[in-house]
């Protein structure tokens, strides 16, 4: 993949940050500090690609003809047991995350990785076999990914590219993942077999999963293109595929359709990288790489994430560095008059300001309390969510022990009931998740913005009344929606809080209060089965009312437990939230008093210096206002 011109363009970016950073370093450590972590994030921006689709299909062959080798299991069967995240590394390794945080990441061989494939089917009449079949599946939930660092081309450039379990995976701890992967992916690249394209249940997974969290980037690579006899065949396919996905509501006009043999691809790349093959696989390699379908696929892929994706991430860090360099404009302004002014001017400016100060504390006190009050209120809508829908997911749960034919001699498979009460509450479960994490985001993006409104009140009085309101100049025409600041806080509470209320700036939707997989230890690993072993030992009169009384109980008591954590993780965000806008506001008002004090203290020991301070902060507002174009200049 060709990334001439996104390099070329990072170059440049780099090269801005590092003039700027020189005339930051003079003035302001914070707003030093502030751009050389914007820096060091521009470094590790990836581009990550998540093939999905489902078992069958031939996802871990089309990876393995990317990259050139078989780094993955591939089988008829289903094998992907674990989403697998392929990166760059000088040195190949093999490293398994897990789901629990308090559990470490574990380095493995690539022969202990190349076992990590799904469990055979059992005899369910083994119980020894069974309870092991469940053991080795449980190993295998509790992996979040495994990391396979290699020297790649392909990932070179900061591309990441994910494997991931079939769609139609039964697992909901599997899939969880999954799904988290797909919506943070630059692109997606759906899957599809050419004898059979298109099946309903691939179709719910685009609508409901891909299109249905607003996903617009999506290649469909259509497999086994050499199981087709012609091009006429070929050529029937692909038009199906396309007449189908045009039908869906929310599809994208300009579609990505590739018809691709990754089986010959792997073949042809595996012999040109010096890997000898065996007698019957020389047979299937192709002449070339031409018919195979991936030069094609492959061009197209390099555009999209170099020309298209790769300028949106670049355009990110070109915002955030003109509004620092606003930002710092701004603050020689005000430097640049205090500099024109006598000592005496500063004393009068410096005791008239003072009231000015108290009154914004309080007042952003005032608000900050307003907002916590607000906040706090919105608990219940949470308790009302999880109560809903524990009664949903009990209800759908008793649907399918009431459609469980149960035999006359009253024997329950306890395999097939966890798997059909698994089935009947996952979207109930996701519903949840999904719906308690829209409401936080809802009151908080709701609260933020009122809070923003006010801040951005309280800068204009003070600037205003520092005399720097009638400051003229082209850095100061930027408009607002351009900036790039958001709030980014984690569970722990920890983000940019601070960055975003000191420049009197929000945007929402930055707000992901809380994480599926986090949420459902219990409900999504298998945690059915554990309380149906040993059921009918003694008492096997009425099964499916003591089942039914079993399972509320226990989904009961599990939504219990995400209410209590749900509200309580959003108290604590809540304390946190309100601490951050106060404790940032009120530092702001802290430096803003001291660069006063500073000031004339600087003024009373250089007032026969003032034309030549004058002379070097113009000097400087200039390099800023050259900084900001030339920032510009590299995205347009």
């Amino acid at each position: 993949m060709n990334f001439y011109k996104y390099n070329e363009k990072l170059t440049l970016l780099n090269q801005k940050y590092s003039d700027l950073s020189i005339i930051l370093k003079l003035y302001s450590d914070k707003m030093y500090a502030d751009l050389q972590n914007n820096k060091k994030n521009l470094q590790t921006e990836s581009f990550q690609l998540v093939v999905v689709g489902e078992f069958s299909r031939g996802k871990s062959t089309f990876v393995n003809a990317l990259l050139g080798r078989k780094m993955l299991p591939a089988s008829l069967k289903p094998t992907t047991a674990v989403l697998s995240k392929i990166v760059y590394g000088e040195i190949p390794s093999y490293t398994l995350y897990y789901r629990k945080p308090n559990v470490s990441p574990k380095s493995i061989t690539e022969e202990e990785f190349l076992k990590l494939v799904a469990p055979k089917e059992v005899d369910k009449s083994d119980q020894g076999l069974l309870k092991k079949f469940f053991s080795q599946q449980q190993e295998l939930d509790d992996i979040e990914h495994a990391e396979i660092a290699y020297p790649l081309d392909l990932c070179k450039d900061n591309v990441e590219l994910v494997d991931t379990p079939g769609t139609n995976d039964l697992s909901t701890a599997r899939l969880d993942i999954t799904y988290n992967y797909v919506n943070k992916a630059d692109a997606v690249i759906m899957v599809l077999s050419a004898n059979q394209a298109l099946t309903a249940s691939e179709m719910a997974f685009l609508k409901e999963r891909v299109l249905g969290n607003q996903i617009q980037d999506i290649f469909f690579v259509i497999s086994y293109k050499d199981t087709l006899k012609t091009p006429a065949e070929e050529e029937m396919v692909k038009k199906f595929v396309q007449e189908n996905l045009l039908q869906v509501e929310g599809m994208p006009q300009k579609l990505r359709i590739h018809l691709v043999s990754s089986m010959q691809a792997l073949l042809y790349r595996r012999n040109s990288n010096g890997e000898v093959l065996k007698p019957k696989e020389s047979l299937k390699m192709p002449a070339n790489m031409d018919n195979t379908g991936f030069i094609e696929l492959e061009n197209e892929l390099g555009y999209f994430l170099s020309e298209e994706k790769g300028l949106t991430k670049l355009k990110k860090y070109v915002v955030r560095g003109q509004d620092i360099a606003r930002q710092m404009y701004t603050d020689l302004a005000v430097q640049l008059e205090l500099a024109t002014h006598s000592a005496d001017d500063l004393n009068a400016k410096i005791a008239k300001m003072k009231p000015e100060f108290e009154k914004a504390k309080s007042d952003i006190e005032r608000y900050t309390q307003h907002m916590r009050v607000n906040l706090q209120n919105g608990v219940s809508e949470l308790e009302n969510a999880c109560s809903i829908a524990g009664n949903d997911i009990c209800k759908e749960a008793n649907k399918a022990i009431d459609n469980f034919h149960i035999s006359d001699d009253g024997n329950v498979d306890t395999n097939a009931i966890k798997s059909a009460v698994e089935k009947a509450v996952h979207w109930e479960i996701k519903y949840l998740i999904d719906r308690l994490g829209s409401i936080q985001n809802n009151l908080v993006d709701d609260e933020i913005s009122k809070i923003n409104r006010k801040i951005k009140k309280i800068w204009k009085d003070l600037d205003l009344d520092m005399g720097v309101g009638n400051i003229q100049s082209n850095i100061m025409d930027i408009q607002e929606n351009k900036l790039d600041l958001q709030i980014s806080i984690s569970s722990s509470g920890s983000g940019n809080i601070s960055d975003s209320v000191s420049n009197g700036m929000f945007f929402g939707g930055a707000f992901a209060l809380i994480a599926g997989s986090a949420l459902l230890p219990a409900v999504i690993v298998g945690g059915v089965v554990g309380f149906l072993f040993g059921l009918f030992d003694s008492d096997n009169s009425d099964p499916k009312a003591k089942i039914r009384k079993q399972i509320n109980e226990y989904y009961n008591s599990e939504v219990s437990k995400i209410s209590s954590k749900v509200t309580s993780d959003f108290r604590n965000q809540i304390d946190d939230i309100c601490a951050n806008v106060q404790s940032a506001v009120n530092t702001r008002l802290v430096t803003m008093e001291r660069q006063l004090h500073q000031a004339l203290e600087q003024k009373k020991k250089q007032e026969k210096d003032a034309q030549a301070e004058a002379a070097k902060l113009r000097e400087h507002q200039k390099k800023l206002e050259q900084i900001y174009k030339d920032l510009g200049s590299i995205v347009q």
